[in-house]
C-alpha cells in the first residue's frame, strides 16, 4: 500500500534527503538484546522498507532517554517522537488502562486481551485528548512472586518488601492496601536494591524478570497471577501529523503487528519459563494451594471496591467485570 503511493520517492537525488523524509525516534526502558529489541528492531525495518526510505522509526533502548516521565516531557519539547510504555505513560494518556493493573482481575492473558480489545476505543481517544496517537496496545504478561523466601501463604506474602516501580503510585496503594509492603525503586536500580536488601522481591511478569536478570538472583517463585502487566506504543500528535495519510497507515499497522508478535513471543517465554526452565536456572516453584489464592483475591476484591472513583471509576470496574463474565461464560 504505502510502497505504491510513495515510489516517487525512490527518484530523489541521492545527495539529499527526499523531501517529506521522516525519522520517528521512540524511547523504551526494555534493554537491548532482549526479544523485545528483535522485535523492535523489526518494526524499524519494516518500515523504513515499506516506506522506501521515506520513514524511518529509530528506537532508544535500556532508558538512554530517561524514565517515562522524563520521556514525556522530551515529546513536548519535540526532542523525542513517542515511547514504547510498560505502564507509566499509557496510564497517563490513557488513565481506563489503569483497569488493567487492578489487582486480582485477570487470571490469563487471554482474558486481559479481549478486555484490551473491547476498550481499545476508550484508550484511543484519551490518548488522543492527552495529544497521543495510541498506535498499538498489547500484553506483556501476568505478574507473579519472585522472593529471596519462600511465599506460600498471605502471611509470607505481607512479610516479603517487594519492588514495585518507582512511577508505579496506583499498584502501591492497592499492594498497602493489603498489608504488603512495597519499596518503588527505578527498574534499572530493582537488582541493586534486592542485593542490598532493601527488597526481598519482585512482583513482576517471568520474561522481564528474566530480560533484567532478576531471575539469577532470587531463590523462589509463586504463580500467583497478581495482576497484568500492559504496553503501549504512543506518538505524539504532532509528529504523527507530519506524516502522509499512507504512511501513518503503515507505521500503525506495522506497529500492531509487532506488538501481537511481542505479545505471542511473551507468552510462550512465560509458559516454558514458569513450567520449567526457571528450575532448570536454580529456582525452586513455591506452590500456591487454593487457600492462598482465596485469601488473596478476596484481599484484592476488598481492596479493588475501595478504590478512588479519581483512580478507577466504579463504571469502569463493572464493564470490565461484565467483559469478564460473558468470557468466561463462553469459554467453561
Amino acid at each position: 500500500m504505502l510502497r505504491a503511493a510513495i515510489a516517487g520517492l525512490a527518484i530523489c537525488a541521492a545527495a539529499s534527503p527526499c523531501f517529506g523524509q521522516v525519522t520517528l525516534r521512540i524511547a523504551t526502558l526494555a534493554p537491548d538484546g532482549t526479544m523485545w529489541a528483535h522485535e523492535l528492531h523489526s518494526w524499524e525495518r519494516m518500515v523504513e522498507k515499506e516506506s522506501l526510505g521515506a520513514v524511518r522509526i529509530k528506537v532508544y533502548f535500556d532508558g538512554v532517554a530517561g524514565d517515562e516521565l522524563a520521556v514525556a516531557e522530551r515529546i513536548r519539547r519535540r526532542q523525542i517522537d513517542g515511547i514504547i510504555s510498560a505502564g507509566t505513560l499509557c496510564q497517563k494518556v490513557a488513565p481506563s488502562l489503569r483497569v488493567m493493573k487492578v489487582l486480582g482481575l485477570f487470571q490469563d492473558r487471554d482474558e486481559a486481551a479481549y478486555v484490551l480489545n473491547a476498550l481499545r476505543p476508550v484508550f484511543d481517544n484519551e490518548a488522543q485528548a492527552h495529544g497521543f496517537v495510541n498506535l498499538a496496545v498489547g500484553g506483556l504478561g501476568s505478574i507473579i512472586i519472585f522472593s529471596r523466601n519462600p511465599v506460600a501463604t498471605m502471611a509470607d506474602l505481607r512479610r516479603t518488601t517487594m519492588w514495585t516501580g518507582r512511577q508505579d503510585d496506583f499498584t502501591l496503594a492497592q499492594l498497602n492496601a493489603l498489608g504488603i509492603h512495597a519499596v518503588p525503586e527505578p527498574i534499572e536500580q530493582a537488582g541493586a536494591a534486592f542485593a542490598a536488601g532493601r527488597i526481598d522481591g519482585f512482583l513482576t511478569v517471568p520474561s522481564v524478570a528474566l530480560a533484567w536478570q532478576w531471575s539469577k538472583q532470587v531463590h523462589y517463585y509463586s504463580d500467583l497471577r497478581v495482576s497484568f502487566l500492559t504496553s503501549c506504543l504512543l506518538i505524539s500528535n504532532a509528529s504523527f501529523d507530519e506524516l502522509s495519510g499512507d504512511a501513518q497507515g503503515a507505521v500503525r499497522a506495522a506497529a500492531a503487528q509487532a506488538l501481537a508478535r511481542l505479545s505471542e513471543l511473551g507468552h510462550r517465554q512465560d509458559e516454558a519459563l514458569v513450567k520449567g526452565l526457571f528450575e532448570q536456572q536454580g529456582l525452586k516453584q513455591v506452590r500456591v494451594d487454593e487457600r492462598f489464592r482465596s485469601q488473596f483475591f478476596m484481599a484484592a476484591r476488598g481492596a479493588r471496591d475501595r478504590l478512588s472513583e479519581d483512580v478507577v471509576p466504579a463504571p469502569l470496574v463493572t464493564r470490565v467485570l461484565s467483559i469478564l463474565a460473558d468470557y468466561r461464560a463462553a469459554r467453561p
